[in-house]
């Protein structure tokens, strides 16, 4: 398979998140096959859009303490709101550090992907990579489904809470609007315009979220699945040194060549 093709494979299964991530910032958008073009950053205005969301996401996050203030003798809301305040604050810190440890994580990624192809060239590992690029796509693929059904379920829940109060012939004045977060807001939630004024907000909150917990999460379980695959490798090519036949003459050599590439390929893994 020629070297185009390989990459084109590696693409394949971990394209997804990084599309993830450049929706709102948290990878470069000048990247060639996802390698950073040298000398090339992200203009300002995306890098202020990256802001942009985080900031969204922690003032939101931060008014859920001031609505429990509020709250306080309601058990049950106070502890839903814990519960989405420390996961909100969780993805906020995630982003934080995805977004000021970027060149570092793409360095990374080069790395993984130069090691992807020099080992696909061997034809001893090549179903093995292809075994293991097809579970790491199916696991991004499930955590994408559920992530999205997650945040659908909050980010639709209140449309459906107005259709069905409509349906049951209850007047558009007696509505009771809510929001898919327990936030307080300096607006009247029980006027419809304001209501839909309070929504655009947490509605970038909502759709950031998927970005952030997929595109994040998936490029972790990426990784770790990388890492565990070029592992096996090494062990594979191990347990070849010692079952390898040689001729005599050419044993010492060629076995301490072959073991040097394997010492080579563990200070890859670590780096």
């Amino acid at each position: 398979m020629e070297e185009t093709e390989i990459e084109k494979f590696y693409d394949k299964y971990t394209n997804i998140n990084k599309r993830l991530l450049r929706a709102v910032g948290l990878w470069p958008q000048f990247a060639i096959l996802y390698i950073q073009v040298e000398g090339k950053v992200d203009s300002i205005w995306r890098r202020a859009l990256t802001i942009f969301y985080i900031f969204v996401l922690l003032s939101l996050t931060l008014t859920q303490f001031y609505h429990i203030y509020l709250i306080w003798g309601n058990f049950f809301d106070c502890l839903e709101i814990l519960c989405n305040t420390t996961t909100s604050l969780l993805i906020v810190h995630k982003a934080v550090v995805f977004f000021f440890k970027q060149h570092i994580i793409l360095d990374f990624e080069a790395q993984g992907r130069k090691m992807w192809i020099t080992e696909f060239r061997d034809p001893d590992n090549t179903d093995a990579m292809i075994s293991a690029a097809k579970v790491a796509h199916k696991l991004t693929y499930i955590f994408l489904s559920i992530v999205i059904f997650t945040i659908a379920n909050f980010f639709f829940a209140p449309a459906v809470s107005i259709f069905y109060q409509w349906k049951s012939g209850k007047a558009p004045t007696e509505f009771v609007y809510v929001l898919p977060y327990l936030v307080k807001l300096p607006l009247d939630l029980t006027d419809s315009v304001q209501h839909a004024i309070a929504y655009v907000p947490v509605t970038i909150c909502s759709v950031s979220l998927i970005f952030y917990i997929s595109g994040i999460d998936a490029f972790y379980c990426l990784a770790i699945q990388h890492l565990v695959l070029h592992l096996q490798l090494l062990q594979r090519a191990l347990i070849k040194l010692r079952l390898r036949s040689l001729d005599k003459k050419d044993k010492t050599k060629l076995a301490l060549d072959y073991l040097r590439l394997c010492v080579e390929k563990h200070q890859a893994i670590i780096k």
